[in-house]
């Protein structure tokens, strides 16, 4: 079966089933359940007129996705999983935006090592989505530290295109030890972040986002 995954509040998903992905074979997940609610108020939905499952959990703890778990056989009904681990090695599609940014770059690797655990080792099978990047991978110093509730403000870390195609050619299908190969775009576009007018170190500072995907051949 093909699976698509995406999460927060829900808006890519209801793109692809307009645009005729069947509600059957999507999943939704995230680390709260909150975000989904919200999708279901935002728009006027319900589990029952949008019965897309979602399954709570934080994507690098092994109670949500087992990747030393050997891959299920037989076919799991979606609406009955409570973890992402059921779905190794059988997912078509993964969309995931605004998400990596949040992390550090070690941080960063090991997510992308454990979401391509799910995808099905079939040409046409896709990670793709949106976050913040760089020309020139590194810190964002241009705009101010982003504040925690545990820890002092830390820099958002940044991938540059370059480096985030060699992340996904490298260090994680590289780690399979598999004989296919990917294809990564990435593609850089500037973006206006008028929240830091009055906060960045340069007035002149530059933003961008990294459109990309990541497709076995």
């Amino acid at each position: 079966m093909q699976y698509l995954i995406a999460s927060q509040v829900g808006n890519d998903i209801r793109k692809a089933v307009i645009d005729g992905w069947p509600t059957k074979n999507i999943v939704a997940s995230d680390l709260r359940r909150e975000f989904w609610d919200i999708g279901h108020e935002l728009f006027e939905s319900s589990q029952d007129s949008f019965p897309v499952p979602f399954i709570k959990g934080d994507v690098f703890n092994n109670d949500t996705l087992s990747t030393d778990s050997p891959p299920v056989t037989s076919s799991t009904p979606l609406n009955s999983l409570t973890t992402l681990t059921p779905l190794i090695n059988r997912v078509s599609a993964i969309h995931t935006s605004s998400l990596f940014h949040l992390f550090s770059e070690a941080q960063q690797l090991l997510l992308a090592q454990r979401l391509s655990t799910l995808l099905v080792r079939l040409p046409g099978s896709i990670i793709f989505g949106q976050h913040g990047a760089r020309p020139t991978k590194g810190l964002r110093v241009e705009a101010p530290p982003r504040t925690r509730t545990d820890a002092a403000g830390t820099y958002m870390f940044c991938h540059s295109p370059e480096s985030w195609r060699k992340m996904w050619v490298e260090d994680v299908f590289a780690m399979h030890d598999e004989s296919f190969n990917v294809k990564v775009d990435a593609q850089l576009v500037e973006v206006d972040r008028p929240e830091f007018q009055f906060e960045v170190v340069n007035p002149e500072a530059k933003f961008w986002v990294m459109n990309w995907s990541v497709e076995i051949l």
